[in-house]
């Protein structure tokens, strides 16, 4: 149901709103509907760990392509595709959004409870990333200058 005077939003909408400390994300409940709690966690721990297998493929190619010396469009589209990542993770205050969105359906505060990973890498994946992502643009452009 919609208030009068709102528009309806598509299905894939998702919207960030600052309610102080609290960083708060509010999806269209559509696709959602008829699911129980835990099977809503399952779909968004399915799609988070979905994600992080295409950035390790990502990540993959970024390390093949500086140590092969390939230093190509799809090299520079791939550091692209983290930036955007970073950007996201930045303005949610370096929490994901799905991750956001999981605690509706779950009161764990395990570093694993929105993906399907091992707790010590759930816990540890943004900082390996990140330095990965850093180590390989200082390689790149070292790369480019030699």
């Amino acid at each position: 149901m919609v208030a009068e005077g709102v528009e309806k939003l598509p299905v894939t909408t998702v919207l960030y709103r600052n309610d102080g400390d609290h960083a708060k994300i509010a999806a269209c409940r559509l696709c959602l509907q008829g699911m129980t709690g835990n099977a809503k966690l399952a779909l968004i721990k399915t799609i988070h760990t979905v994600i992080w297998v295409f950035f390790n493929l990502i990540i993959g190619y970024m390390i093949y392509a500086v140590a092969a010396n390939k230093l190509d469009g799809w090299l520079w589209l791939c550091f692209g595709l983290v930036t955007v990542e970073g950007v996201v993770l930045v303005t949610f205050r370096w929490t994901c959004p799905l991750t956001l969105l999981a605690r509706n359906y779950s009161s764990s505060r395990k570093d694993n409870f929105d993906i399907y990973l091992p707790n010590w890498l759930a816990k540890h994946t943004k900082l390996i990333y990140t330095t990965l992502a850093f180590v390989l643009l200082a390689a790149a452009v070292w790369r480019l200058l030699a």
